[in-house]
């Protein structure tokens, strides 16, 4: 039989003040590693940031109910102790449904803003998921899940309530635990005290973030780097310690770049967990993983950029469920991708991930961003994950890259920046990078949004036709797909020089000349790999023979 433990939340509602005001989070928790179970109490202050009265506050539970690491709710009660009349509400998102997705807490009376509500709920917690072996997670990731391991605070908004992880907070842990056990968490960790039995207290604190998240394993050695403005460490296995100094160092360079050119660092700390099986990466905040398995060597410094760049696009800013978080994605990736160019590293996996997405568009899947979350992942396998790469990283990578490109690295460098100023604490969606690249470039978009936002237009130039002159050379290339879009043309001559042309949106035919004083060698249609072209084949002229 399956250990569960009890978990108690106060929730206290106070003043909802100004737009500056947040949740707060209090916990006291003791992890029983021989029970399997993790028990405590949480305070929570709940804020009515909307503009009108609320009838009942929502929280949002594990949809994964009848699985291990689920919370199920057993009393409510009001601050005098009395029982309040309380519901499972549906929740239904893609593949993430149950009929106990959303605990709803009937109140009294209307709650106006500002006004207090304080509550009880009590509910118990599976016993924790493992991601690896030894390895024990509170998982609360706002980036890209909807489980969480407390009742999360839902807001309500002109579209009714959110699942959307748009409500900072402010959180307390206070974790008693095996002392032997080592923690990587969303919050800054104070010193340990000694508590009975071989544990230890340890207090975990973060302010205005979206999510709190726990990892503890008994095999982890941590790896500490202190940096002007950021605490970081690296936590993994002994036989991974040599990973150790080179992942603490891409962190701490990949944090200096974005620094510089996107303002402070959203974290006060950063915890680095180096995870032997698998391959890839993940974020959740204040924490990154990475996997090292096959091609970690090459890839490394990559996946710390991105996974680095999600602390800004991710924690300080959100985005929409239904926008596929493609604003957030492509934009770090444009990040990552000129911070690898600028130091000088290999940053050919972006244009493999663009590859991801010309593969599915070619095998006719809808490839609109603007289309909604829920509708893909209710397509089932492999489409519900498939569109992660495809879209979420593929795409949405394109056209951030194809923003960039027709403003400019310098001004699409202070769009990303701005925004992130801007909106600090709250959501980016689409419509708001759109607007800020057509002020900033000061050009009308409404094409390249048809296009490539709310459209599944595809992109396809082809070399039809080369003149070879004494003082250079006249390309003529075709649009073949549907999207027109005024893509570089790049040659390079005899010596290694590289002249650039582009082309005219306008025209179906472009014929680009390349004046030269020596031989052009080799003529390409959109280098780079920035350009999500279906049909890269057609793209050389001299065609490239096998």
């Amino acid at each position: 039989m399956r250990t569960r433990s009890r978990l108690v939340a106060m929730l206290v509602v106070l003043s909802a003040g100004t737009a500056a005001a947040q949740d707060e989070y209090r916990f006291d928790l003791v992890h029983d590693e021989k029970a399997g179970a993790l028990s405590g109490r949480a305070c929570i202050r709940y804020v009515n940031d909307s503009s009108r009265p609320l009838a009942e506050l929502r929280f949002r539970l594990d949809p994964n109910l009848s699985q291990a690491g689920s919370l199920l709710v057993s009393a409510v009660r009001d601050e005098a102790g009395g029982e309040m009349a309380w519901k499972y509400a549906p929740q239904s998102f893609g593949e993430l449904s149950s009929d106990k997705g959303v605990l709803a807490v009937e109140l009294p009376e209307p709650l106006e803003a500002g006004a207090a509500c304080p509550l009880e709920i009590v509910f118990r917690l599976a016993h924790p998921r493992a991601l690896a072996p030894e390895l024990t997670v509170l998982q609360d990731d706002p980036y890209c899940s909807l489980d969480a391991w407390y009742p999360k605070a839902m807001s309500f908004g002109d579209a009714g309530w959110s699942f959307d992880d748009d409500r900072p907070s402010k959180y307390a842990v206070d974790l008693e635990l095996n002392e032997k056990l080592v923690v990587a968490s969303t919050g800054a960790a104070s010193k340990p005290q000694p508590a009975k039995d071989g544990r230890v207290k340890r207090g975990l604190r973060a302010d205005r973030v979206r999510g709190f998240t726990i990892y503890a394993s008994h095999s982890w050695k941590a790896h500490a780097r202190e940096t002007d403005s950021v605490a970081i460490r690296c936590l993994l296995a002994e036989k991974c310690e040599p990973w150790a100094t080179r992942l603490l160092e891409a962190a701490e360079d990949a944090i200096a770049y974005y620094r510089e050119r996107y303002g402070e660092y959203p974290c006060k700390h950063l915890d680095i967990i180096a995870l032997e099986e698998g391959s890839g990466a993940f974020a959740a905040v204040n924490v990154i993983g990475v996997f090292l398995g096959r091609g970690i060597e090459a890839r490394y410094r990559w996946l710390v950029a991105h996974e680095v760049a999600h602390q800004y696009l991710g924690n300080l800013v959100d985005t929409p469920r239904r926008e596929i978080y493609w604003v957030l994605i492509g934009l770090g990736m444009v990040m990552d991708r000129n911070y690898l160019i600028d130091r000088g590293y290999d940053h050919t996996f972006h244009s493999r991930m663009v590859g991801y997405y010309t593969t599915v568009r070619k095998q006719g899947r809808n490839t609109a961003l603007s289309q909604p979350l829920e509708d893909i992942l209710k397509a089932g396998s492999p489409w519900s994950f498939q569109w992660n790469l495809a879209l979420g990283h593929g795409k949405a990578y394109a056209v951030c890259s194809m923003l960039e490109d027709l403003l400019g690295k310098e001004l699409f460098e202070g769009v990303t920046k701005s925004l992130l100023a801007e909106h600090a604490g709250g959501m980016v969606t689409g419509r708001d990078l759109v607007a800020a690249c057509q002020k900033a470039g000061a050009q009308d978009l409404s094409w390249f949004v048809k296009d490539w936002i709310t459209g599944d237009a595809t992109l396809d130039y082809a070399i039809t036709a080369a003149e070879r002159g004494e003082t250079g050379i006249v390309v003529e290339v075709t649009q073949v797909g549907s999207a027109a879009f005024p893509v570089v043309v790049e040659a390079k001559t005899a010596s290694g020089k590289t002249l650039r042309e582009r082309l005219s949106r306008t025209l179906e035919v472009n014929r680009v000349t390349f004046p030269a004083t020596e031989d052009v060698v080799e003529v390409v249609v959109g280098p780079g790999g920035i350009y999500p072209d279906l049909d890269p084949s057609n793209n050389r002229w001299p065609k490239p023979t096998r």
